[in-house]
């Protein structure tokens, strides 16, 4: 449908977008009274078939970053993600790797990928994060953003008067995008409203400097 320029439907969107299972879904870093789940170990291996002594193990190993052109509200943005990679090798029968031993032989002496991974892989580099604002985006203000406390400010200037303060105690940490970014001689601004969990009717409004380090993308 999007190859086609096809509008998809709410269950479908919902299918895209929906946590797997509590352990993706469930992430909020200013919950002091529940431990969130810890994802399981990503790595894993399986025998998948045999003959003889040996038997040919097929493994996911550690994620790398995929960048995917995709069209969005007209344009084409660039998108970044994660894709598992894989390996195919043989071990002795008697000697099937668990997920345990296949994760340390990843970190002490990978096998090679195979050769067709060459036609899309790109060896080497660094992953840098960047974090896009965009206008309705919902973000959570993070630790370095809320300590000291972050300015709302009625205008993109901090000669402007400051409507509110945002911390851990007195508004919560969702925030809306919805206008900017304006850059002056200051830095670069948002106009941010509150955004409440669970799609609650957002308030307010102002403008903050950008920052990413003060920001993370929400998981709603």
């Amino acid at each position: 449908k999007e190859l086609n320029h096809e509008a998809l439907t709410d269950d479908e969107n919902y299918a895209i977008v929906a946590c797997i299972s509590l352990k993706e879904c469930h992430y909020d870093p200013f919950d002091e009274y529940h431990e969130s789940p810890i994802p399981d170990p990503i790595p894993v291996v399986a025998a998948v078939s045999g003959a003889g002594n040996q038997v040919l193990e097929a493994g996911v190993g550690n994620l790398n970053r995929i960048y995917v052109a995709v069209p969005l509200e007209g344009k084409l943005q660039i998108a970044q993600g994660g894709v598992f990679s894989y390996y195919e090798f043989t071990q002795p029968s008697n000697n099937r790797l668990t997920d345990e031993a296949w994760r340390e032989k990843l970190a002490s002496n990978p096998p090679a990928l195979p050769g067709w991974a060459s036609e899309f892989l790109l060896p080497g580099g660094s992953v840098h994060d960047e974090l896009a604002f965009r206008v309705g985006d919902i973000y959570i203000l993070t630790e370095a953003g809320a300590n000291p406390p972050l300015n709302l400010r009625a205008e993109p200037t901090t000669t402007s008067e400051i409507l509110k303060k945002y911390d851990y105690t007195t508004t919560g940490p969702f925030v809306l995008i919805i206008d900017g970014p304006v850059t002056n001689a200051e830095g670069t601004w948002l106009k941010i409203i509150d955004y409440w969990s669970y799609g609650e009717t957002p308030t307010g409004g102002g403008w903050v400097l950008q920052n990413p380090d003060w920001f993370e993308r929400s998981y709603h």
